[in-house]
């Protein structure tokens, strides 16, 4: 492993917010950052820097979805 997308992946593991958002992730289900913020009682804007973290690190895929369809 390259040393920059190792250092990714030793960042997302390093917090136990990138922990406990894997394991909610877990089942495969796609999740939004609301969700995972709410399920886990942490804000938004830090479910959202994790989940960012694990993607970089190589842990999850990113799905981007259209503007203007959520209900």
């Amino acid at each position: 492993m390259e040393e920059k997308p190792f250092a990714h992946a030793a960042r997302a593991l390093s917090s136990d917010h990138g922990l406990r958002i894997l394991s909610l992730l877990k089942n495969g289900r796609w999740r939004i950052a609301s969700e995972v913020a709410h399920t886990l009682g942490i804000h938004t804007s830090t479910a959202s820097k994790w989940l960012y973290e694990l993607h970089r690190g190589g842990f999850l895929a990113r799905r981007t979805r259209k503007a203007g369809t959520r209900k």
